[in-house]
């Protein structure tokens, strides 16, 4: 499925933070909602782009919204029951048509991974310092594909990136 198909349709990404992916996907000419609990971040996201939509609101408990393409980087990693949060963010899906993409470390990101991609090169440190913030705090997080894959009703493809320590999964209703 084709992100250019998707210009003029909802889109929602989840656990937003400040923005960074909703700013990506807005630059490409998305129209999106980032959604986010943290007050402060929305606020540093709303700063950096005061043309796209934030709230401050809990997708678990959406009751009737739908989107088209749903995005979540770094969400299942953080929350407590990684199989009902996903179970969510698929029920959220408009249709069959519709796009879930979701991006989380796995197992193999962690600090000393991130270490030996920098292969000891201090340059390669200020290119990868964002992960080792995101190793940091995400170490021992990661979601069990499992979760994705054992769902019958999907269909999906997983890529992975940086020595498999980012896997992006592209999902949709069969």
């Amino acid at each position: 499925m084709n992100l250019v198909d998707f210009k003029s349709t909802s889109w929602a990404d989840i656990g937003c933070s400040v923005g960074l992916f909703t700013r990506l996907a807005y630059k490409k000419g998305h129209y999106i909602t980032g959604y986010d609990l943290n007050t402060t971040s929305l606020k540093i996201a709303s700063f950096l782009n005061t043309n796209i939509t934030y709230k401050n609101e809990n997708f678990l408990e959406f009751q009737n919204e739908k989107f088209d393409v749903i995005s979540a980087t770094s969400l299942l990693s953080v929350m407590p029951d990684k199989k009902i949060a996903f179970a969510k963010l698929v029920l959220l899906l408009k249709d069959k048509n519709s796009l879930l993409i979701i991006i989380e470390p796995t197992s193999k990101l962690t600090v000393q991974n991130v270490i030996k991609l920098c292969k000891g090169n201090i340059f390669n440190f200020y290119k990868y310092k964002a992960f080792f913030l995101w190793a940091k705090a995400r170490e021992n997080k990661a979601m069990d594909i499992n979760i994705i894959e054992n769902n019958k009703n999907l269909k999906y493809n997983h890529t992975y990136m940086y020595n498999d320590m980012i896997r992006i999964s592209k999902i949709s209703l069969l």
